[in-house]
Parts: structure tokens; C-alpha cells; sequence
């Protein structure tokens, strides 16, 4: 079956490929189950497009009022790239170009253009917590996905995951050396519960701390087109975007502040897996004095 971008797990993949992370700690094992690759890619920056079929994900969002934005949840999917497809992007501003830098794009939500992929199966997907594992119910198109709330667990900062799936018309695989879980992170400056922002420079400060975050502002200009500016920045707990950026923004924006961990996962030679860990903190302004 084909499917297009929308699924969420090719969204968090998109994600790990933009991070250009390197694989993580080679695995002890070395046989056709898969190994925990660091040489994905020449530049050791990732695979290719070609080489990517799939994505291991695990994520936590939570409101800046401290509610959950959705139950936490632990997902995987699997396929074989088709074509790339044409882009979403309309314009691109202003490029995102490493830390501590914004990035400004235009985006068409009406084409929900994107990827081409074929779904593919595997047997049976899983996630291990210490000392619980949990299988990850299939949702159709290759894609598997389990809301650990339902399941009465709550990820922590600082647990590792492990994934394993069974054969079926996807390799099986055991990713072993786990993804640790980051550390949750709150909004502190300014109002971002629904608060209201005078036009200009916006600085955010944050609690906790780490190496990289992910700041998003995201807008719409009313016709049809999404804003997006993307802030790639050292952890240290604040960060302004300038004015000029934020000014792209007409109405306010909803904010995305993200702390991700990221690994590649070879399965076999060139198919890789996208692993993903996330903790989100989500909040809305509106500009006025």
C-alpha cells in the first residue's frame, strides 16, 4: 500500500534526518538483526534518502499549562521510499544554517504534497522499558503506534528504550543499545499559555538545560500558506528571535520548544531506521502592547 508524508512517524523522521546526526554507539552484535551504525552516510551525517525505510519514536508533548497535548506515545513504521515527490516548502526565507540560527519558510498546507513511500510489515513491533516490554498494535500502512498512558507508564528523563520487531516483509531487527529519554522542559518567559506579546525582539527563557533545542514559532498567513521559523539553539536557556523573523508571524504563532535524541539504526546493508526520542513543550501568543 502507498501512503504520502502525513503519517505521523515519517514526521519525527524528517525531524532526525534535519538533526544530520550522526549514528550512535556501534552495537555488540554484528549479524543481519541490525546493528546501531555510526558510518551512516559519507559525511557521517545520516543516510541518504534511498537508504531511509522507516522510523522508532517515542514522544511526550505537554501544554504550557501543564496538561498533556496528547497521550505520550511509542510508534514505529516501515517502508520503502518511492519518490521525494514535491516539496511543501514554498519559499525559503531565510535558510536555517546550525546553532544558535533561525530559519524562515513558507509553506502550501493545501498540496499535502510530499514523499512517496510503499508500506511494509513486520511480524510483530516492540518496545522495551526496563523491566516491561510492550508491543506496539498495528494501525495499518506500516505504521504501529502505542499511547503509554493507556498503558498506565509515564517516560521519564533518563530511561532507555530498546526496540525489536519479528520478521515479516520487513526485516526483523533488535536495536539494543537503546534511546535514552530527555529531559522535559517548561517555557518560563514570556506568556505563552494563550498570553498576549508586544511586537519586536521576543527573548524565551526555558528551565533545565542540555546541548540543542529546537525553538518553533508557527503561523499562518490566512490563504492557505504555513509560517514556520525554525531556531536551532545551545540549551543554555534563553534564546531572542529577532524582530524581522518574528514580524513573519501576523497573527502570533504557536510555540514548539523541543529537546530530541536522535540514532540511526542499520537493519541491513543501506535500509536504515530513523530513532527518535522527544520531549515537547507547546504554548500560543498573540501580538499586542
Amino acid at each position: 500500500m502507498r501512503g504520502r508524508q502525513g503519517e505521523a512517524a515519517w514526521i519525527v523522521l524528517l525531524a532526525a534526518a534535519l538533526a544530520g546526526c550522526p549514528g550512535g554507539e556501534a552495537g555488540d552484535d554484528d549479524d543481519a538483526a541490525g546493528d546501531d551504525d555510526t558510518s551512516a552516510g559519507d559525511d557521517d551525517t545520516g543516510p541518504s534518502f534511498q537508504e531511509v525505510h522507516g522510523a522508532l519514536f517515542l514522544g511526550k508533548w505537554t501544554y504550557a499549562t501543564g496538561d498533556l497535548h496528547e497521550p505520550h506515545a511509542a510508534s514505529a513504521q516501515f517502508f520503502d521510499p518511492v519518490a521525494e515527490g514535491e516539496p511543501m516548502v514554498v519559499d525559503e526565507v531565510d535558510p536555517q544554517d546550525g546553532l544558535d540560527d533561525c530559519g524562515l519558510t513558507y509553506t502550501d498546507t493545501s498540496t499535502g504534497s510530499g514523499m512517496e513511500y510503499e508500506a511494509r510489515e513486520v511480524g510483530a513491533a516492540f518496545v522495551e522499558i526496563p523491566g516491561q516490554e510492550f508491543q506496539l498494535p498495528s494501525v495499518g500502512n506500516g505504521f504501529y503506534t502505542l499511547y503509554l498512558t493507556d498503558a498506565g507508564f509515564d517516560a521519564a528523563y533518563g530511561q532507555v528504550y530498546s526496540f525489536r520487531a519479528e520478521p515479516g516483509d520487513f526485516p526483523g531487527f533488535q536495536y539494543e543499545s537503546g534511546i535514552e529519554f530527555p529531559e522535559a522542559l517548561a517555557i518560563s518567559e514570556p506568556a505563552v499559555a494563550h498570553g498576549v506579546i508586544p511586537p519586536g525582539d521576543v527573548t524565551f527563557r526555558w528551565t533545565g538545560g542540555g546541548d540543542e533545542l529546537w525553538l518553533r514559532l508557527v503561523g499562518d498567513d490566512g490563504a492557505g500558506q504555513a509560517i514556520d521559523v525554525l531556531c536551532r539553539v545551545e540549551d543554555d536557556g534563553e534564546f531572542t528571535v529577532p524582530a524581522d523573523l518574528a514580524a513573519a508571524l501576523p497573527q502570533g504563532a504557536m510555540v514548539v520548544a523541543t529537546r530530541l535524541n536522535t540514532d540511526w539504526l542499520e537493519v541491513e546493508p543501506d535500509v536504515y531506521l530513523a530513532v527518535t526520542a522527544l520531549n515537547e513543550h507547546y504554548g500560543w501568543f498573540t501580538w499586542g502592547d
